[in-house]
């Protein structure tokens, strides 16, 4: 089991950097007071892109299929995105949520369990049938 602390939307430390998955780098998305929250073990290069002024958190057909899209929009028709299987979440998008705006937070590992909070985007969560546009 993964812990996690948190100061409401923020994670303040968490052990998953100890983790076997975090040491293949297999990120880990964690939901918490209307923010979705992404800890990257190896962080993600293309959030620190200035050309990203949002995101979106994509869900593959039904919440129930099991697999998300962490998508880094930039205005560009290939935008960088990350998929998560269910596996890597700690509990499912419920489908009440589908629209709904919430924020994106991006953390990557610190000293002690601690975490680096890499950006903070304003963010939605929508319904996606196959991959990204």
């Amino acid at each position: 089991m993964i812990h996690i602390a948190n100061n409401g939307p923020r994670v303040v430390s968490t052990d998953y950097w100890s983790t076997e998955h975090a040491a293949q780098g297999l990120v880990y998305l964690s939901v918490n007071a209307d923010a979705v929250r992404l800890l990257a073990p190896h962080g993600w290069p293309d959030v620190g892109d200035p050309r990203v002024t949002h995101a979106s958190v994509q869900i593959v057909g039904a919440p129930s299929i099991g697999v998300a899209h962490v998508v880094l929009e930039d205005g560009t028709p290939s935008p960088a995105y990350l998929t998560i299987d269910v596996r890597q979440c700690d509990r499912a998008l419920p489908a009440a949520d589908l629209g709904r705006r919430i924020t994106l937070l991006v953390y990557a590992p610190s000293v002690n369990n601690g975490v680096t909070l890499l950006r903070e985007l304003p963010a939605r969560i929508d319904v996606a049938l196959s991959e990204p546009r």
